[in-house]
């Protein structure tokens, strides 16, 4: 064997891939852009996949947590109601409990107790008045100035009789 002739036929192989690389530069060209592609298609599709299981797991977030604010909101409602309910019990119990014992125009139930109590325990209000102190006064005067009214017509009458 020479090794000089095996030299010269691979320096001559390799002289024709470069040649015809130089000669059909477009057909490489062509394979490395089409081999390019292939990758950047081949990435693009797992991006896709990892996003496609992302976008499902926030999906399932997003349900879950839609459901929780939904409960949330349902209990806010119901003790919110029952807030209320027993902020109206609480109203009423003060206005009608917290009476001073002197006051001329507020005595309500005074000396009824337990009867008083059991009368109106079912009703949110308990049978208060919840009249401003200034219509309070404005009735008290009027009921007295019918009153005075009464009893002058009255004492008017039997003097005239």
């Amino acid at each position: 064997m020479d090794w000089t002739a095996i030299i010269v036929a691979v320096a001559g192989i390799l002289a024709a891939i470069d040649l015809t690389r130089l000669i059909f530069p477009r057909l490489f060209r062509r394979e490395k852009e089409a081999e390019i592609k292939g990758k950047e298609r081949e990435s693009e599709n797992v991006e896709v996949e990892t996003l496609k299981k992302a976008i499902e797991t926030l999906s399932e977030q997003l349900r879950a947590a839609h459901e929780a604010i939904k409960d949330y909101e349902a209990r806010n409602r119901a003790l919110s109601d029952e807030n209320g309910n027993l902020k109206a019990t609480c109203t009423a119990l003060f206005d009608d409990m917290c009476v001073h014992k002197g006051c001329k125009f507020r005595k309500p139930h005074q000396g009824q107790g337990s009867k008083w109590y059991e009368k109106y325990k079912e009703d949110p209000a308990l049978g208060a008045d919840y009249d401003s102190i200034d219509t309070l006064i404005r009735k008290e005067r009027l009921a007295r100035l019918k009153a005075m009214k009464d009893l002058e017509e009255g004492a008017g009458d039997g003097n005239n009789q």
